[in-house]
């Protein structure tokens, strides 16, 4: 006798990285991440109607993200796989996210995860300048988020205008951001060698993983010159 194994998929959900915990902060873009398992493999051809990996906001079904293209099976295992997809512009407050899965017999499986979205006013990062700008090695990045009270981690990401990153620099805090935070940067590419002349975009990133919270500032240029 042969007996079917009509299990439903195991889906994990995360947002913005694996430490996330159902009903933890984050800002109004998190990164949505999933982790799905099944012994047969799961259904993301999204040939088979109503049978996608989709994910549905506050129970808003008119508004259901279709997440089958973001889908990667494991490289080491086809019957599993992993998605990452950025939600935007979500609103201060409460939300819930509920993920559902098919495996390839169309076995369906849900999941769903709360957070809290912290207003922009908590997530801000303000005034971030280079000075001098332009420069012709040294410069010193700088930028204020009062309000962010917790101990965090900073990336200071330099990048050519192709997308390149050239410079990561990293700073971290125990107490909180002072009103006025500065980060040096001496010109120099992460293999050590003198920026060439031109223009670069940089942009600063903050992490905190009491609040898991990750929040990013909007990219400024600076110009290297000879």
């Amino acid at each position: 006798q042969i007996i079917l194994d009509d299990e439903p998929p195991v889906i994990e959900a995360f947002l913005n990285t694996l430490d996330f915990k159902s009903g933890d902060r984050v800002s109004a873009n998190p990164l949505l991440l999933v982790h799905l398992s099944d012994d047969k493999g799961i259904n993301f051809t999204g040939t088979s109607i109503g049978h996608d990996i989709t994910a549905i906001i506050d129970g808003n079904t008119q508004n259901t993200i279709i997440l089958n293209d973001f889908y990667l099976s494991d490289l080491d295992n086809a019957a599993g796989g992993s998605l990452s997809f950025p939600l935007q512009d979500l609103s201060p407050g409460e939300h819930t996210i509920e993920i559902q899965a098919f495996d390839v017999a169309n076995n369906p499986a849900r999941t769903s995860i709360s957070f809290i979205v912290i207003d922009a006013a908590d997530g801000m990062i303000a005034e971030l300048t280079a000075t001098p700008n332009p420069t012709n090695e040294r410069t010193s990045f700088s930028f204020s988020h009062p309000r962010f009270n917790q101990n965090v981690s900073i990336e200071l990401s330099i990048y050519d205008l192709s997308g390149r990153r050239i410079a990561l620099l990293n700073s971290r805090s125990d107490a909180g951001i002072p009103e006025n935070q500065v980060i040096a940067w001496d010109g120099r590419d992460s293999a050590g060698h003198l920026a060439n002349p031109g223009i670069y975009i940089y942009q600063v990133k903050i992490f905190s993983s009491s609040l898991n919270i990750s929040i990013e500032s909007s990219f400024e240029k600076i110009v290297m010159i000879k």
